[in-house]
């Protein structure tokens, strides 16, 4: 067993030898303390990393690095320019102890901010949980949010909402990037639109979103889904540079204001979620440059009366033939396509494939390199189609492809199709088909 005397000496020569190292290599590895926060596109992890009677490991491994700061002048001078990169508490499942302290964190961080525009200056990411919002109405926080209301010249303090507080945050953070929001099961927990967007903040340097309800899916609301505009609205609007949206579990896009114009949006994702032809209609509207267009349908359990911030009724999901007319817009810039509509109630496949052309094709998309789509949409065992099966690829795809993955039971439709499209006369092409 090592004694005090062991561990005090092994601490010396720690801080030695990382003395002597350079500044440029000192904060790689300090870096690495906050790496696990760029892992997956989306605004969600769904891991069972964290239990509930443990301490939160974001928490964990944030401490290391703090710790660090502490070490000397210098470290700290290292460090701190990483600790302030992201504020992201209850990062990723972490929000599943119970021991994490959350009154406090969000008014705490916001006075820093306003006090120290150079710490400001660093934060590139922001994460916040629904359970951070419902924290801030305590007493103990009045004094952070006076401070925050009267950094943006808003003497009626005592009037803000949590979400405003978030709101004046992005606006006191000039380099921020990436944000990300879990919402919860109550309205009042969502972003919804602020006073503030009406002038009071000027547009922000945003460029990912990421929103979803839950980072689990054994929680009671699971089967609840978000309303983007009432969730969300007031920062879409002040968001014109945003490049990535990210949308988890979404059940609804617009209630009565259309979807903010988002011109340089170039990927958009929408997974384990239920949009009717208007939502969808509305949101690829928005953009005239898309280079990736994600969409996965929910599992029919979802009860979309129940949509979270949404106003309406019971939700229609789109047809195909909707989504290819919408996406057209973008056949000139459109990269990659994901569909998959398995999940939205429709009885997809027969036992015996058939190969029939579909009722659209995508060989229009001029620029489009990666497709996944279902067999369903090229299986048809009762239509006839002057189109041979052989020809059915070559029909339907642009010259620019690289790879399909045609999902669902095509049986042995796929090897059929792909030997029927390699022996085919056809432009140069460079696709190359896995799966």
């Amino acid at each position: 067993m090592r004694t005090r005397s062991q561990a005090r000496r092994d601490v010396r020569i720690a801080h030695a030898t990382l003395s002597s190292l350079p500044n440029e290599t000192l904060d790689l590895i300090f870096g690495i303390f906050s790496r696990h926060q760029s892992t997956g596109p989306d605004a969600y992890i769904r891991g069972t990393k964290q239990q509930s009677d443990e301490r939160s490991w974001h928490s964990v491994q944030c401490h290391a690095l703090f710790s660090l700061s502490l070490v000397s002048k210098r470290f700290h001078d290292i460090a701190q320019p990483i600790l302030y990169r992201e504020f992201v508490p209850g990062y990723g499942d972490s929000w599943k102890s119970t021991l994490y302290i959350w009154d406090g964190r969000l008014t705490s961080f916001l006075q820093t901010i306003t006090e120290r525009p150079d710490l400001a200056a660093f934060v590139r990411r922001i994460y916040i949980h629904s359970y951070l919002l419902k924290s801030v109405g305590n007493k103990e926080n009045q004094e952070g949010i006076e401070q925050a209301a009267r950094a943006v010249g808003i003497e009626e303090w005592q009037q803000l909402w949590a979400s405003d507080l978030v709101i004046i945050l992005i606006s006191k953070l000039p380099n921020l990037k990436h944000f990300r929001f879990q919402t919860g099961s109550s309205p009042l927990m969502g972003l919804f639109h602020s006073h503030l967007c009406d002038g009071s903040i000027s547009v922000f340097p945003l460029t990912t979103i990421d929103i979803n309800t839950y980072a689990a899916t054994n929680l009671s609301d699971y089967n609840r889904l978000f309303n983007l505009e009432s969730c969300t609205g007031g920062i879409l609007n002040l968001s014109k540079n945003l490049e990535t949206l990210n949308l988890q579990m979404c059940g609804g896009i617009q209630d009565r204001a259309p979807i903010p114009a988002l011109p340089n949006l170039k990927t958009l994702r929408v997974t384990h979620s239920r949009l009717n032809k208007k939502d969808l209609e509305g949101l690829l509207s928005s953009c005239g440059n898309l280079h990736t267009f994600v969409y996965e349908a929910t599992e029919t359990y979802i009860d979309t009366n129940q949509c979270l911030h949404d106003l309406g009724g019971p939700r229609d999901h789109f047809e195909l033939s909707n989504a290819v007319r919408y996406l057209s817009r973008h056949r000139a810039t459109l990269k990659s396509l994901h569909r998959d509509l398995r999940e939205r109630g429709l009885d997809y496949f027969s036992n015996k494939a058939k190969a029939s052309p579909p009722s659209f094709r995508v060989s229009d998309f001029t620029v489009l390199e990666h497709l996944f789509f279902s067999s369903k949409d090229i299986c048809n065992n009762a239509k006839k189609h002057m189109v041979a099966e052989s020809q059915t690829l070559v029909w339907f795809l642009p010259a620019s492809i690289v790879s399909i993955h045609l999902e669902g039971n095509p049986c042995d439709l796929l090897p059929r199709l792909i030997k029927g499209y390699l022996v085919s006369p056809k432009p140069s092409r460079k696709a190359n088909f896995p799966s």
